[in-house]
């Protein structure tokens, strides 16, 4: 394995990584419910920035079911 990807690979473990250790920091500060709401919060301007920018936000309204993905989340912050 070359440096280059040797480096490439600790990025995306680190990228991978990165939110479950946040979790477990600010689980018992914040509550699961709050930091669920705050990911899908933060998640979701940055997919509508992202639409806005590449012209896609038109028709936003019938992807709200996306919100939906907060339940699991939900789940995996109460067992950390």
């Amino acid at each position: 394995m070359k440096r280059k990807e040797l480096a490439a690979l600790l990025l995306l473990a680190a990228l991978w990584g990165a939110p479950f250790l946040f979790y477990r920091v600010a689980t018992p500060v914040l509550g699961p419910v709050v930091l669920v709401f705050l990911r899908v919060v933060v998640a979701g301007a940055a997919l509508l920035a992202y639409a806005a920018a590449s012209g896609r936000a038109a028709n936003w309204r019938p992807r709200l079911r996306a919100f939906s993905s907060s339940v699991p989340s939900m789940r995996r912050c109460r067992t950390c």
